[in-house]
């Protein structure tokens, strides 16, 4: 009996440990959802010996097994079915429309938080949280992105667009694209600028980055933004590498540029049983676990 107890209580804590560790690895491992499976299949051969004659008795085996096998099957369900880990990165203002979420994340223009529209209902992701949407759970990451203005020389501004084409671009670059310098892999990103016919590739180093691949660059412990400017086809041009300080005015190939690291969030998106579904496993456990003594009080009052 205290075997099977601790079997049903392993097979809701090893689903319920979901809920709490959203997105690793190990539950969509075929191994782990083999094992509840073997729990819930030994749990409901196990309740058919312990059952006995008396009906109290054998409801309560039964009710057991049932919500073990309930709370089983919505973890593998999630194990097996439910979509790998995804990251939504975008830009401050940016609406990303996602199909699994039946929905879209609104990300703040100032960095206050993402919030998940789907129809009139809105759940708002707190910068460094993370939120309970269906069996959803989004956690909000913050990242690095590099906010850039790009001025000529006489300090006129210039508007930058993407390197393909014309179309506007946010001044707050993603850096979602890796650059490896010497053996490191570093946030890159590129933007244009159609006025001087330039295009801008953007590294970022962090203070520790820096030390370790600038030397002779003082960045005084702050992030650092190497630029490397090429013609409008992608031709690099003499002198056209520049290094500044997060926040310092850069010169380089007839643009004055200011890079300005940000944090901004991410949202990490993870599956996790349905939480309806499991609550009703539980709920038929606990009931199972007190059906003798609801049936004895109930024997005692008459």
């Amino acid at each position: 009996m205290i075997g099977f107890a601790i079997a049903v209580a392993v097979v809701c804590a090893g689903v319920l440990a979901e809920f709490l560790f959203p997105g690793r690895p190990v539950f969509h491992a075929g191994w782990y959802n083999v094992l509840l499976l073997a729990g819930a299949i030994g749990i409901a051969l196990a309740a058919g010996k312990l059952a006995g004659s008396a009906p109290a008795r054998t409801i309560a085996y039964t009710l057991c097994a049932l919500g073990a096998g309930i709370v089983a099957l919505a973890g593998i369900a999630n194990g097996l079915l439910a979509p790998d880990v995804a990251t939504v990165i975008a830009a401050p203002g940016a609406t990303v429309r996602v199909d699994d979420l039946g929905g879209s994340l609104v990300f703040a223009p100032d960095g206050g938080g993402v919030t998940l529209v789907r129809g009139s209902s809105r759940t708002i992701v707190p910068p460094s949280g993370q939120r309970l949407a269906g069996n959803f759970v989004l956690r909000s990451i913050p990242r690095s992105d590099v906010a850039v203005d790009a001025t000529d020389r006489v300090g006129s501004h210039l508007t930058i667009t993407q390197p393909s084409g014309t179309v506007f671009l946010s001044p707050v670059l993603t850096m979602q694209q890796r650059q490896t310098i010497s053996g490191v892999a570093l946030p890159y990103d590129t933007f244009a600028v159609p006025a001087l016919h330039r295009i801008v590739h953007v590294v970022l180093f962090d203070p520790r980055q820096a030390a370790a691949l600038l030397p002779s660059f003082d960045a005084g412990g702050r992030a650092v933004v190497l630029f490397a400017i090429d013609d409008e086809a992608d031709r690099p041009l003499p002198r056209g590498i520049a290094v500044a300080r997060d926040g310092a005015q850069v010169s380089v190939a007839g643009l004055r540029l200011r890079a300005i690291v940000t944090t901004y969030p991410a949202i990490e998106i993870s599956t996790v049983p349905m939480p309806t579904i499991v609550l009703l496993g539980i709920l038929i456990v606990l009931l199972g676990g007190a059906w003798p003594a609801i049936v004895a009080r109930r024997l005692a009052a008459r």
